[in-house]
């Protein structure tokens, strides 16, 4: 709800695409007032890939995802869309932070990945899992179990 008890959910809300969240607080409020203006009740905000590299000359910079610029910058839209009485939501859905071929996996989304093999003898033999993981994966369990 607004100040005045409205129901924000009867206004329209849009997916602001952040590409590499190259953003400035200044350029943040001035599309969020422009959003307000046009009767947006509300901003589902898409962080994806960059579309262009940096560039200092034409003050481009694209902000780490989660570091703290851009945590800054989210919060900075918080507080914003408060003022202006309208409603911000954070996808986390497909986009550059959960991987592509230009993305380390230590910048990625972690996942869970199931292996399973028979095994006989004692639980020493599941010791070393390395000949199964990728160089930056870790072992975060195993369990055993009968058949």
């Amino acid at each position: 709800m607004d100040n005045q008890g409205n129901i924000m959910r009867y206004k329209p809300f849009l997916r602001w695409w952040w590409f590499g969240s190259a953003v400035t607080c200044e350029e943040l409020l001035w599309e969020l007032e422009e959003m307000k203006k046009a009767g947006i009740g509300g901003i589902e905000i898409q962080p994806v890939y960059p579309m262009n590299c940096d560039d200092p000359d034409k003050r481009i910079y694209n902000i780490p995802y989660l570091s703290g610029e851009w945590l800054k910058m989210l919060n900075f839209c918080i507080q914003a869309a408060k003022k202006l009485e309208m409603v911000i939501d954070v996808t986390c859905g497909s986009g550059w932070p959960f991987g592509g071929a230009c993305i380390p996996k230590s910048l990625s989304a972690g996942r869970l990945r199931l292996y399973s093999e028979k095994a006989w003898g004692p639980l020493t033999y599941f010791k070393n899992l390395s000949c199964i993981l990728d160089p930056e994966e870790k072992l975060i369990a195993v369990f055993a179990m009968p058949e």
